[in-house]
């Protein structure tokens, strides 16, 4: 998956699948993870958040799977 860089503090990059709707997030520590499940309506509400950070942490996080490479 083609990730995009991103202006965040904790986010370096992040792709999406559409056909799968999965969310893969390559943080500023290197790691690498993916959220599953999610509509491509939150992709795009995360794309546009001020912070993508934030909007990873309350909106992403408690709400999908996560699975960290």
């Amino acid at each position: 998956m083609q990730r995009i860089a991103l202006e965040s503090k904790i986010i370096k990059s992040a792709g999406y699948n559409i056909e799968t709707e999965e969310l893969e997030v390559e943080f500023i520590n290197g790691s690498v993870g993916t959220y599953a499940k999610v509509p491509t309506e939150v992709w795009t509400r995360f794309l546009q958040a001020p912070s993508k950070g934030g909007f990873l942490i309350r909106q992403i996080k408690p709400h999908f799977a996560f699975h960290k490479e």
